[in-house]
């Protein structure tokens, strides 16, 4: 599983179907951030 935040969008990609136990976390985490920081900011 890889993290990118340096470009205008955080990019997350699992590699291999072992990264997904490792990804699912990451994306759900990631989402909430972004979606509450959204939310904030209405």
């Amino acid at each position: 599983m890889h993290i990118c935040r340096s470009g205008p969008n955080t990019l997350i990609t699992s590699r291999r179907p072992d990264d997904l136990k490792a990804f699912c976390p990451a994306l759900l985490t990631e989402f909430a951030q972004r979606t509450a920081g959204a939310a904030a900011e209405s």
